[in-house]
């Protein structure tokens, strides 16, 4: 039995002992009304010879009368209170089979999720050893609006399904976290009960509502198609080493014990400041924790509030996310600017590795000079050989300040991240953005060694490389290219000299040994005011590659183009 069906049971007993008590009095009211009754009959034989017993037999009549006028009373409040009881006994029933009321719904309480006997590692880049870019952490008290929020919900009519509240298996990866909690506690609960509160906007995950992070869950507005206005990390226990009950603020007062959680959080801070957001969740499902930037777009100091766990009676969590939706909703027309954050570290990351960087959070009044960063054109002029390996080990990523890029809409998306439309130094640029794993940088440092060995072509048959490098408080990999035009898939009849411009391309990349390995009408832009074609993404790229393998590529690419269009 949950915890609101032995909400339901207690009341059901309660009301099933009044209603018995009542009965008992009325049973009391009808004997005594029998027993004036017959006192009546005597009265009205005697009252003719007896005047002196009218004056009695008055107040007898007006207490017998009181006293059928109190059994109406309680009879009227019996058929209430039957009518309560049959209610509650429908609620109960309809509990037990998983309907319960908007304010039972918020209030439940959720098994936690068993912890793991050995640590798991994954490719998250929450391993990675960023430094600390955010200022610092101050206590976010909620408790008065978390009551208001309450009394809107008691408010709501109906009952909702509630979701299953148990779980037997310890996470193996961030799925297993991230799935639970947003079927239990986000799609089941939350979300339903923001809809019956007409909140503009709901928690959604993966696809097209992702947004521009690399967040797990995101809030969006509902009728605005990837309007995001909150970000959600989701991690294992032993990604985000909180317990229940655990303050984040003095687990990070401990030296011993912050680096347990700072990963966490400053992945979180990031997605914000990538998304400019003002709201954040961090949990490990066992324990939940908002977090929200001053309004103020400037600063780097976060609010922090305490933690909510699954299973607390006191606190329910799904009540705390769902404010947190609220505030969300309420500040979804701040302004948080990408160039009005301070830039925090200089550091130059030699190996390519994520993070870098002091773990010590920068001074609150001190903002770190920019550094034009990364690498640039001229560092990849010289190129190097087609047959010599990857100069990755030798490639220098430096931090770039999000401003100095200027980054705007989004141009398209992959499976190795995304492309925003950006600046770099007043040039338009088409700024990559790649996962912040290890196969981001890999995959970086690949497409640079594609660019490295066809320098020749930069600018003509491909790209020119612009800038490289990682992006502050992300520490994500990017690749800031000339913006060339549009993909030629979504061109409709092309001229002849498109096509020809189209093929020439792809033969000077093979010229230079190079075989794309993804050749698809996405990864061929077209200028707006010329027919000049240029080849990009290089993720799948190899160099030095056999001629039967070009010859091959060459052909497919051909039959591509008379597949699409006619001649």
């Amino acid at each position: 039995m949950n915890a609101g069906e032995q909400i339901f049971a207690q009341e059901k007993q309660r009301r099933d002992e009044e209603k018995a008590r009542l009965d008992g009095k009325e049973d009391r009211l009808d004997k005594e009304k029998a027993r004036l009754d017959k006192e009546k009959d005597r009265l009205d034989k005697l009252l003719p010879d007896d005047p002196g017993l009218a004056t009695d037999m008055t107040f007898l009549i007006l207490d017998k009368q009181a006293l059928i006028v109190d059994k109406q009373v309680l009879a009227t409040q019996w058929q209430t209170l039957e009518r309560a009881t049959v209610a509650a006994a429908q609620v109960t029933a309809t509990a037990a089979a998983g309907r319960v009321t908007a304010s039972q719904l918020m209030h439940l309480v959720f098994q936690r999720m068993p912890l793991r006997d050995t640590p798991r590692k994954t490719s998250s880049k929450t391993f990675g050893v960023n430094a600390r870019t955010f200022g610092k952490l101050i206590v976010w008290e909620l408790e008065q609006d978390l009551l208001d929020l309450d009394q809107m919900v008691k408010q709501l009519p109906g009952l909702f399904d509630a979701p299953t509240t148990g779980i037997t298996a310890a996470a193996s990866q961030e799925s297993d976290v991230q799935g639970p909690f947003l079927d239990r506690m986000l799609h089941w609960s939350v979300n339903k009960i923001a809809k019956a509160l007409n909140f503009p906007a709901e928690y959604k995950s993966g696809g097209n509502q992702r947004g521009v992070s690399r967040t797990d869950l995101v809030m969006a507005m509902s009728k605005q198609q990837g309007k995001v206005i909150a970000c959600i990390e989701v991690k294992g226990d032993w990604q985000f080493k909180l317990a229940p009950g655990e303050s984040l603020i003095e687990v990070f007062q401990d030296t011993a014990r912050f680096q347990t959680v700072q990963p966490a959080l400053q992945q979180l801070w990031g997605d914000m400041v990538l998304e400019e957001v003002p709201v954040g969740i961090l949990t490990n499902y066992n324990s939940t924790v908002l977090v929200a930037r001053l309004p103020d777009s400037k600063s780097r100091d976060l609010m922090v509030s305490r933690t909510f766990t699954c299973d607390s009676k006191d606190s329910p969590v799904l009540l705390t996310l769902l404010y947190a939706l609220q505030i969300a909703c309420k500040r979804a027309d701040e302004s948080f600017p990408l160039a009005d954050v301070p830039q925090s570290v200089t550091n130059v990351i030699a190996d390519g590795s994520s993070g870098g960087g002091s773990e010590k959070a920068p001074d609150d009044d001190t903002s770190a000079k920019e550094s034009r960063g990364g690498g640039s054109h001229s560092q990849m002029s010289g190129g190097t050989s087609s047959k010599e390996k990857s100069n990755s080990t030798n490639r220098q990523l430096k931090i770039w300040s999000l401003g100095s890029l200027s980054l705007g809409m989004v141009l398209g998306s992959g499976s190795s991240g995304l492309t925003r439309l950006g600046s770099v130094e007043g040039q338009a640029a088409a700024v990559k953005i790649f996962a912040c794993e290890k196969t981001g940088h890999q995959e970086l440092h690949e497409e640079l060694d594609v660019y490295a060995a066809c320098s020749q072509l930069q600018g003509s048959s491909i790209p020119r490389v612009l800038a490289f490098g990682l992006l502050d408080h992300t520490f994500q990999p990017f690749l800031a290219l000339s913006f060339q035009g549009t993909p030629l898939s979504s061109q409709g009849t092309l001229a002849p000299s498109t096509k020809a411009a189209a093929a020439h391309a792809l033969r000077q990349l093979h010229a230079h040994g190079v075989a794309h390995g993804d050749v698809r009408l996405d990864n061929l832009l077209v200028g707006s005011s010329t027919d000049a074609v240029v080849v990009i993404d290089f993720v799948r790229s190899s160099m030095c590659a056999r001629p039967e393998v070009l010859k091959l590529e060459e052909e497919e690419f051909q039959g591509l183009l008379a597949a699409r269009y006619s001649a």
